[in-house]
């Protein structure tokens, strides 16, 4: 239980911090996305933790971005919008087959006459 609340309080301070981060920068002028400052401060932390010898619990990290990745993928799927989405299967049908026919064009005539 203590790494959890261990693992909780290390994600809120990464959260909090890189909310100050991105206030700060974006006071300067650079406007980023909010979960890229909370991932750098994360980062500094981690790499702080390995210096002073005070490791994280990978296990519960883990545990708790995998929470993470599920809640945020049912909000997203549960707040999309299928007309709007239905308008642009055109396109994004025409970019998959054209990706498709690509890579295939790479695999036969580099890929496999340079080996």
């Amino acid at each position: 239980m203590d790494y959890v609340l261990g693992t909780l309080l290390v994600l809120a301070t990464c959260i909090m911090a890189g909310d100050l981060v991105n206030q700060y920068l974006s006071i300067k002028g650079l406007s980023l996305p909010g979960f890229l400052t909370a991932m750098a401060v994360y980062i500094l932390i981690t790499n702080l933790s390995n210096v002073f010898n005070k490791p994280l619990n990978k296990v519960t990290i883990e545990w708790a971005g995998e929470l993470s990745l599920q809640l945020f993928l049912a909000m997203s799927l549960m707040s999309m919008q299928l007309p709007s989405l239905i308008d642009s299967a055109g396109p994004i049908l025409l970019a998959v087959l054209s990706q498709t026919l690509l890579i295939t064009l790479v695999a036969v005539y580099i890929v496999f006459i340079v080996t």
